[in-house]
């Protein structure tokens, strides 16, 4: 096998020898015959744990019968023996040379990848996706995390996919480590790239990864993404008409790739956001920049992306008016609300557990009805498949009650099993380089901590056949909990705010004064905290620095106020509230900038005032925005103190 410089050189060497080796480290055997195996030689040894530390498997669903993960889930009428039942594992690798060991359905232990796939397919699971990012390292080799995934942990996926008799979609994000719909920075080696230029690069890799690839597991791939989650961008490129160029190249260098191999492989560009119409207007883009693909992804994560009504008319309209292929690239769902990592997750008490759009109980069962009910709403469309995201990115090393980050934190350093390490500062400081940590969806796999299998785990065999078990109790249904403010009924009056509620709530572009640069316009449908609009900011190249001023003064009488206001973005991008007085312009009160963390994780910003005498004033938003910054503010509120 030949590899030019198109792959790091530290990958093209000894690729092959290295994707079989992490393929078949471990245990030996088939699903259900695995036999127990020591730890890889780059594995720590640990001291054995306490009797009492280590936390029982999660118990098998009460049942009727001999199955012990029988639950209750209706077939989906009319599926398909080629609806596509995917699960993204990307992670696994990384798993388990951090010394996690999986048990399949008889609780024998799985610690290789082949075990795990053969486990997958025999719970009905017919493809694997896994990411791909150019060079996740720092200079020194260390891995940024979140599985490490380059070519050589494809390969290896790939290799278990080719035993356990699995497909795969391979997600190239075209960087060196994580794109989505608010990062999509260039790898390392292209920085400087013309359009041209990251055109050509991206052909030669994808041609030289997938052989790669195929020279390890021949006729596993058949579907290549090209980009992750781009909604807003590509490989450090913003520009739709520009964005549609590079994937022309991809497109054109995978059809190319499959030609040579005798086969179809399917030509897949993601996006998100259908709650929004982003599907059908990408696809529009598409056609209209004369893309040639096959496929239109999108992520659907309930917490975030509307109702499964709306994704059904999304999917429905790429196939119907545009002729391409729909499905469901990513997706999850929480079958508890407790963390065992020590590291915060994305739904958790308090955290995206909330919503018009959350119909199913944080249990098993409800993991696997919101499951099924996704099949059935892609089906209806007539999309081709859904895949499950990360079903196996569960706890590593301490998994007791209040698990100690700190001795995990050594094994996300040194394996790449957490979301990020410490070293990703060197590509990505603002982000992954501050807020580097564990799992933060160990609550939404299929295994629980210990590694033993959820019930939920047969959901994909379930959406098929069908499931009874009379001995569970009825679902306990999650009605929508939002309020009609949280679910887009209109303006939100907050009691004692001076402040009109168009105002408040960001919905009436004519009560604000907009200065300086970055702010995107004034309503603004991005990410609002409550109701339908908010503020929202976007930089695309530069730091600059914008302000939103309320138009209309507010008079107060001498006594004490409060000020305050919602706000997540970018992290490092910081908000300032102040008060000033409309008359002079002197700034009356201001607090110190609150410093944002990351999309969805909501910071209050406070500012009290006392006011010695009557005075009219204004309030003022300034938002610095780094180079690629966002964000969203919403509920501004003035009352006076309690």
């Amino acid at each position: 096998m030949h590899l030019s410089q198109t792959l790091p050189r530290r990958l093209a060497a000894g690729l092959l020898a290295a994707a079989l080796a992490l393929c078949t480290a471990g245990c030996a055997g088939q699903a259900g015959q695995s036999e127990p195996a020591s730890q890889p030689a780059s594995t720590p040894a640990s001291e054995p744990a306490p009797a009492d530390s280590t936390p029982a498997a999660t118990p098998a669903p009460e049942t009727v019968g001999a199955d012990p993960y029988a639950l209750n889930v209706e077939a989906v009428d009319g599926l398909g023996e080629d609806f596509i039942m995917g699960v993204d594992i990307s992670s696994l690798p990384a798993e388990l040379q951090s010394g996690v060991v999986y048990h399949d359905l008889d609780g024998n232990p799985i610690t290789n990848i082949a075990g795990f796939c053969r486990l997958m397919a025999e719970c009905g699971v017919t493809h694997v996706r896994v990411r791909v990012w150019n060079d996740p390292y720092d200079a020194d080799h260390n891995g940024y995390g979140g599985g490490n995934n380059d070519v050589v942990a494809a390969a290896a996926l790939a290799e278990g996919c080719k035993e356990a008799g699995l497909h795969m979609l391979v997600d190239f994000h075209l960087s060196d480590f994580w794109a989505d719909p608010n990062k999509q920075m260039e790898p390392k080696a292209w920085a400087g790239y013309t359009l041209d230029e990251k055109c050509d690069a991206a052909a030669a890799y994808l041609t030289e990864a997938l052989t790669a690839i195929e020279e390890v597991a021949p006729g596993v791939v058949d579907m290549v993404q090209i980009g992750n989650e781009t909604t807003n961008g590509v490989a450090g490129i913003f520009a739709r008409p520009d964005m549609c160029k590079l994937f022309s190249a991809g497109c054109a260098a995978v059809k190319a790739f499959g030609e040579e191999q005798g086969r179809g492989v399917k030509r897949v560009i993601h996006v998100t956001n259908p709650e929004k119409g982003t599907v059908t207007d990408w696809a529009e883009t598409l056609d209209e920049q004369g893309v040639d693909y096959d496929v239109l992804a999108t992520s659907y994560y309930p917490y975030w992306h509307g109702s499964l009504e709306n994704l059904t008319a999304e999917l429905t309209t790429v196939q119907d008016e545009f002729g391409k292929e729909a499905m469901v690239a990513e997706t999850s769902y929480a079958n508890t609300l407790v963390d065992t990592d020590g590291s915060g997750n994305t739904v958790a008490e308090g955290s995206n557990d909330t919503g018009m759009d959350l119909h199913w109980s944080f249990t098993t069962q409800g993991q696997a009805v919101f499951l099924r009910d996704l099949i059935d709403a892609v089906n209806t469309a007539g999309g081709i498949g859904v895949f499950y995201w990360e079903p196996a990115w569960i706890t590593v090393g301490d998994i007791t009650a209040g698990a100690s980050k700190a001795n995990n934190q050594k094994l996300w350093e040194e394996f790449g099993s957490g979301w990020a390490s410490s070293y990703a500062a060197a590509y990505d400081p603002e982000d992954a380089g501050k807020y580097y940590g564990g799992s933060a969806v160990d609550n939404q796999a299929f295994f629980d901590a210990a590694g033993q299998p959820l019930a939920s785990i047969k959901v994909w065999q379930y959406a098929r056949e069908g499931c009874e078990n009379p001995g569970l109790p009825p679902e306990e249904w999650l009605e929508g909990t939002g309020t009609p403010a949280e679910t887009g009924a209109g303006p939100v009056a907050v009691e004692g705010n001076l402040l009109p509620a168009t105002v408040a709530s960001f919905d009436d572009g004519g009560g604000f004064v907009i200065g300086g640069s970055g702010i995107s316009g004034i309503p603004n449908s991005e990410d609002p905290y409550e109701g339908e609009n908010d503020m929202h900011w976007w930089s695309e190249s530069a730091a600059v620095t914008g302000t939103v001023t309320t138009a209309e003064a507010v008079t107060l009488a001498p006594g004490a106020y409060t000020c305050s206001l919602m706000a997540q973005g970018f992290a490092g991008d910081t908000v300032k509230l102040q008060l000033v007085d409309a008359a002079s312009g002197e700034v009356l009160a201001e607090n110190e900038p609150t410093a944002l963390t990351g999309w969805a994780d909501w910071h209050t910003l406070t500012l009290d005032y006392t006011a010695e005498a009557e005075v009219q004033v204004q309030v003022c938003v300034t938002v610095d925005m780094q180079a690629s910054g966002w964000g969203t503010c919403d509920l501004l509120t003035l009352c006076p103190a309690a």
